[in-house]
């Protein structure tokens, strides 16, 4: 949703400049042909309605030197180079909203209305709105067209013939007497409505109708006033969008008058055309206008007549101002769809930290494909969860990882081990099918790693091995991201029968050392207490649970359920320790191959919590580039 209203706000930042630019080449064009300016005006509508989606999936980019770093898009638009040693803990910040959170003393879920939602919703009122009065000039033509008749007046034969000089090929006439105003409308099958009355007129005003009409049939014109209209609904706060629309509607109008004039019609007669048709409209705007392009409107005849008038008006136009046309409509489609982004200003030195990651690199790494465990995995239902693969550190500065992907292997380097796996984006498909077996022997010697991930030492070296030998090459970026906020789901704070105080006496997940297959675990030195048996962690299909584990743990454990896949932020109260388990229905048995059990409804039957959709700023990882690691 935020991130909608961003590249809202871009794109309505954008079209100043497009429109303003629009205006300057109209201007400079004032003495060419109504044509000319009238293809000025729908490139800068074009590149308004196609902005949103050429910000979206455009590559051009133009970096700015340091100068304009303060111009810079915000983090969620610009990402910046990833930064030398992540935090390995949750980068989304506690205090998303103002609402308060429950407790169990206050179990009551306040409502969320944040100024995102006010925006998106002012903003789809207003666009609905504007695509409302533009259905319903759709359906009046539509309605129009059904009550049109063929024309009983042998007036037809005329009309064909002239389109045929023209060059328009499938058009249809029509007779309406619900219609005192000649138009156009559709856009795929054109069609050509007269008054009743058209039967009536001299050959010489049927001929300047016929002519006029067709010219918008020629032109594209519906099309382009369809664009105009989308256009308008989807800025419909933005002035210069409406103007933009105004002025492609006065130009395309003094176009088509040109054809008339241009075939060989007297500039008196037809304006005296113009004038009568005009007064028999039985009002200014019709039921049509938002669906149709009418022939003549009373609040704009006036200047219409001058031009008509004006001897000295261009009507065709030179190649040269063409070339300028096509140009600028070059560069409005560049400018709606170009990214930029300025370099990072200049740092002066700082300090080191007292706590610096130490530079430690590996000696010796090993680096093997595995495709025994490819081929295991491989016969695993994709329905069934897995535990992913982990890298350790052992004694002597050694590090392991057994059977891991690529992608695995960039978690643990960056910190995100315990973070949604749609916190990394990119890279090819094969850096989640593959799998090595890595072994590293470092020049110094390593802290042990816990479920938390490895040691900050550890993903440093393990980066620098990644980026030698796999090319790995990554970009951080902080978009604001759908998250879910875990909350108390009962009013009166009761908690379920699958979530209890725990007891202890085990060592809870995240402070041991994971269980990988193939990697030791370290037993106690001889006179050593035996350590706590570990905490057990029950991610199976139909249940899944936890013993000893604080909800600041749990929140981590739902981001990485494949359900959710998306960062989980505590916002219960609870403090302490809690067993937790939840189950599948036991009124089926759960299918081998089968997700774990639909979490939100689990959550709120058997352990009296919920998962509340909300937003923040989210830190992920983007691959760049990496390749498949170069031989030993």
């Amino acid at each position: 949703m935020a991130d909608a209203i961003a590249l809202l706000v871009t794109a309505s930042l954008r079209i100043i400049g497009i429109c303003a630019a629009a205006w300057l080449v109209a201007l400079a064009l004032r003495r060419s042909s109504a044509a000319v300016r009238h293809m000025v005006w729908a490139c800068a509508i074009a590149a308004a309605v196609l902005m949103p989606v050429l910000l979206q999936v455009s590559t051009w980019r133009v970096v700015l030197p340091a100068a304009f770093s303060s111009w810079a898009p915000s983090p969620a638009a610009a990402p910046r180079v990833a930064p030398a040693a992540p935090d390995s803990a949750l980068t989304v910040p506690q205090a998303l909203t103002p609402a308060r959170a429950s407790t169990p003393q206050d179990g009551a879920r306040p409502r969320q209305v944040t100024f995102t939602s006010v925006a998106v919703g002012l903003w789809a009122a207003g666009a609905g709105l504007a695509l409302l009065w533009v259905v319903n000039g759709i359906i009046a033509t539509s309605r129009l067209r059904r009550s049109a008749a063929r024309p009983r007046a042998g007036w037809t034969a005329e009309a064909r013939a002239i389109a045929a000089v023209m060059g328009v090929g499938r058009v249809t006439f029509l007779e309406s007497a619900g219609s005192a105003m000649p138009f156009v409308c559709g856009v795929i099958r054109p069609l050509v409505v007269m008054p009743a009355e058209a039967s009536t007129w001299t050959s010489e005003r049927r001929r300047a109708v016929l002519l006029h009409e067709l010219a918008h049939v020629r032109r594209h014109d519906c099309l382009t006033q369809l664009l105009a209209r989308v256009a308008c609904a989807i800025y419909w706060f933005h002035p210069l969008v409406w103007l933009a629309a105004h002025r492609l509607r006065v130009e395309r109008e003094r176009a088509c008058d040109d054809v008339v004039l241009t075939s060989g019609v007297r500039g008196s007669d037809y304006g005296r055309h113009l004038v009568e048709i005009a007064r028999s409209a039985v009002s200014p705007a019709s039921g049509f206008a938002a669906g149709g392009v009418a022939m003549a409107h009373r609040r704009r005849l006036e200047e219409r007549l001058v031009s008509i008038l004006d001897p000295h008006v261009l009507r065709t136009s030179p190649r040269s101002a063409r070339l300028v046309v096509t140009a600028f409509g070059l560069l409005a489609l560049g400018a709606a769809s170009l990214q930029v982004q300025a370099q990072a200003p200049a740092q002066p030195p700082a300090a080191a930290p007292a706590a610096a990651t130490p530079n430690v690199t590996f000696e010796v790494a090993s680096i093997k494909r595995n495709k025994e465990v490819e081929a295991e995995r491989a016969t695993i239902h994709p329905n069934i969860p897995t535990v992913p693969g982990r890298a350790q550190t052992r004694p002597g500065g050694v590090l392991l990882g057994r059977g891991m992907t690529v992608r695995e292997l960039i978690r643990d380097a960056y910190g995100y081990r315990n973070r949604a796996q749609g916190d990394i984006v990119g890279g090819p498909g094969w850096i989640d099918i593959e799998r090595y077996d890595v072994q590293a022997k470092a020049d110094a010697t390593f802290t042990a790693s816990t479920s938390m991930g490895l040691p900050p030492e550890a993903e440093a070296a393990l980066r620098a091995l990644l980026a030698e030998r796999m090319n790995l090459k990554v970009r951080v970026e902080s978009p604001r991201r759908p998250v879910y906020e875990l909350v108390l789901h009962r009013d009166d704070g009761r908690l379920g029968s699958g979530l209890t105080p725990s007891k202890g006496g085990c060592r809870p997940f995240f402070q041991r050392e994971a269980v990988n297959a193939g990697l030791v675990i370290d037993k106690p030195k001889d006179g050593e207490p035996p350590p706590l048996r570990p905490c057990p962690l029950v991610i199976a299909p139909g249940r899944m649970g936890a013993e000893n584990m604080t909800m600041g743990d749990w929140v981590r454990i739902l981001a990485l359920t494949p359900q959710l896949n998306r960062t989980v932020i505590d916002r219960t109260g609870l403090t302490g320790s809690f067993d937790i388990m939840i189950k599948a229905p036991a009124d089926r048995e759960p299918d081998p191959a089968e997700l774990l059990p639909a979490i939100k409804p689990a959550l709120e039957s058997q352990l009296g919590l919920t998962l509340r959709n909300a937003e923040a700023p989210v830190e992920i990882l983007v691959i760049e580039s990496v390749e498949r690691p170069t031989e030993n």
